[in-house]
């Protein structure tokens, strides 16, 4: 026979059993990468001619709300957090196949409530003149460009969001003019419970009037940006389990003592 202390706490242990929180999850992802490669300058004539190396340049940065921020500007840069990773990269070391590429990565997974955000950049520049004639010249610029982008989160994740950009920017070193090519600038961005994906793999191409014998400077970057948070998964109130197991105690001793007082009034004498 089971001891009347068993009689009182079973319906609590029963109770604490069913209405226990289970195990809940909330993710929100968010990832990027971009790459540039066979970047050309193409005059319709003349030839090109640099001032010297193209220089290298990239750039990464991780960071979320459980640390400080992480950044670094080496060659290949990579930054990272414990929700986050950026990474830049570029290449000049052959001028017949430069290349630059950046990705950005925001990865939140648990029932961990959270923000992350990443950056990668990757960037190539150089002076160059066309030479060979005088007035002016219609010139090329081409490059090839891939990556993806990738967007994820549960009913728990409130955010994900990543962006792709590729940027080249053209300035004549004399009268100090900009000249910027429309960049190419891809988003996802997506609440809760939602899922997206994207590829892309293409040829860009513009063209612009320059002037022979002029030092212009030329710059193309790839830009990766990443962010991920996650919001507070609802659980059942430690304080309402309380409640219900003290009211559950409080019935089972009222009914205890209501037996013990029954079997003395009415034992007989």
């Amino acid at each position: 026979m089971k001891s009347k202390k068993q009689l009182v706490f079973s319906p609590l242990v029963l109770v604490l059993i069913v209405c226990a929180p289970p195990h809940v999850y909330a993710t929100a992802i968010a990832y990027s990468d971009i790459s540039f490669s066979n970047l050309r300058i193409v005059p319709t004539s003349g030839t090109v001619q640099y001032f010297g190396p193209w220089l290298a340049e990239a750039f990464a940065q991780a960071d979320d709300s459980l640390g400080p921020r992480h950044q670094t500007s080496a060659v290949p840069a990579d930054a990272i957090a414990t929700y986050a990773s950026g990474h830049g990269f570029a290449s000049a070391l052959d001028v017949t196949r430069l290349t630059g590429s950046a990705a950005s990565d925001a990865r939140i997974l648990g029932s961990n409530v959270a923000q992350a955000s990443s950056v990668g950049l990757g960037t190539l520049s150089d002076l160059f003149t066309v030479t060979g004639g005088s007035g002016s010249v219609v010139v090329n610029f081409l490059v090839d460009i891939a990556g993806e982008l990738n967007v994820f989160t549960d009913a728990s994740g409130e955010r994900a969001r990543t962006r792709t950009i590729f940027a080249a920017e053209l300035s004549d070193t004399l009268l100090g003019d900009a000249l910027s090519f429309d960049p190419i600038d891809l988003i996802l961005d997506v609440g809760p419970n939602s899922t997206d994906h994207v590829l892309f793999n293409r040829t860009l191409s513009a063209s612009m009037s320059l002037n022979f014998n002029t030092p212009y400077y030329y710059l193309a970057q790839a830009d990766s940006e990443s962010f991920a948070m996650n919001s507070a998964v609802p659980e059942p109130s430690t304080i309402t389990l309380m409640v219900i197991g003290l009211g559950l105690m409080a019935l089972s001793l009222r009914t205890s003592i209501h037996r013990k007082l029954t079997c003395i009034f009415t034992k007989t004498p």
